[in-house]
Parts: structure tokens; C-alpha cells; sequence
């Protein structure tokens, strides 16, 4: 064979002992890397049709927006207050407790964070229940109050599904 590796160039000499089909240099066999190259040539990548991809882009975007502002909407705004009529779940609620302001709270959850925040920056002493470390607190949020949302805020007879300052504000104008 007198022509140059296709792969690494390689002129083959007369003392090399390599079969023909083979090279001495980088060891191809050169037949099925010509026949690997032309399949490969070829094979044209198709692009996926154009408006397909932007329709189910459309489609995912507009899944994931309503699915943010529903949760969204659900989490960040509060639930109007509700009144604790029964006086066996006021008394679960406020157990062991002199504080008016009780909030059924996560460490990891981000309107928990704001409602401590504003409890904070408005001076007002509450107690907090982690329903996912305190079993006691977790069967009040889950069966007393028929919470599955956090936070949950009790302001003395008002119960607060959410957060939201102008609720937590007007349940906290109530209470004085």
C-alpha cells in the first residue's frame, strides 16, 4: 500500500512488518476507519423541528409559572383568620403557654422566616412550635387545627393559615 495513514499520515516503508491492512504507526485497521469516517460523514445531525421545541418550551413555561403562582399565592398571602370557637382546641393550642401569639412553624420554610422577622422587628413575643421536630406540636398542627400548610399563626382566637402581615397586623390589633 503506498498511501499515507488516513488517521496519523504515516507513509508506510518497505521494512515495516505490518500486514497491508494495517498501519505500522498507529496500529488502525484502515479499512473500517475510512468506512467509520465516510458512515460518519454521512450521518447529518437533524435538528429536532423548530416550533415543536418552542411550543413544548411555551408549554413547560406556562406549567411552571402557574404552578409558582398558585404556590405562591397559597403560601405567601394568608388564609382570613379564622376564630378558635372551641374552647378544647384553644386549650390545646395555648397549653402550658401564657403567650397570645402562637405560630406552627419549620425551620426551613421561607413565610416562617418572614413571620418570625416580623414578630421580631415589631417587638412581639410569641412561641414557636417546630411541627417537624416536636410530635406534641406536629398532632395539634395536623389534628386540633386541620392544618397542612405552614405557617400556621394563632392570635388569640384567630387563626392565621399563611403568612401574611395585614392578617397577622389586624388578628394583633384584636388582641389588645
Amino acid at each position: 500500500m503506498t498511501d499515507p495513514c488516513p488517521k496519523c499520515r504515516y507513509a508506510r516503508r518497505p521494512e515495516d512488518t505490518a500486514p497491508d491492512w494495517q498501519c505500522p504507526n498507529c496500529g488502525i485497521a484502515i479499512a473500517k476507519y475510512l468506512a467509520h469516517q465516510q458512515l460518519a460523514r454521512a450521518q447529518v445531525p437533524v435538528a429536532p423541528p423548530r416550533l415543536q421545541t418552542q411550543r413544548t418550551g411555551l408549554l413547560w413555561l406556562g406549567v411552571a409559572a402557574a404552578g409558582c403562582i398558585s404556590f405562591g399565592l397559597l403560601h405567601a398571602t394568608a388564609t382570613p383568620a379564622a376564630r378558635l370557637d372551641d374552647p378544647r382546641i384553644h386549650a390545646a393550642v395555648f397549653a402550658n403557654t401564657d403567650y397570645k401569639v402562637v405560630m406552627y412553624a419549620t425551620q426551613w420554610c421561607p413565610y416562617c422566616a418572614r413571620a418570625r422577622a416580623y414578630f421580631k422587628s415589631h417587638h412581639i413575643d410569641y412561641l414557636e412550635r417546630d411541627v417537624e421536630n416536636d410530635p406534641e406540636a406536629g398532632r395539634v398542627h395536623r389534628d386540633v387545627l386541620h392544618a397542612r400548610g405552614i405557617p400556621v399563626i394563632v392570635i388569640g382566637d384567630e387563626i392565621i393559615r399563611g403568612y401574611g402581615e395585614a392578617a397577622i397586623a389586624q388578628a394583633l390589633s384584636q388582641l389588645n
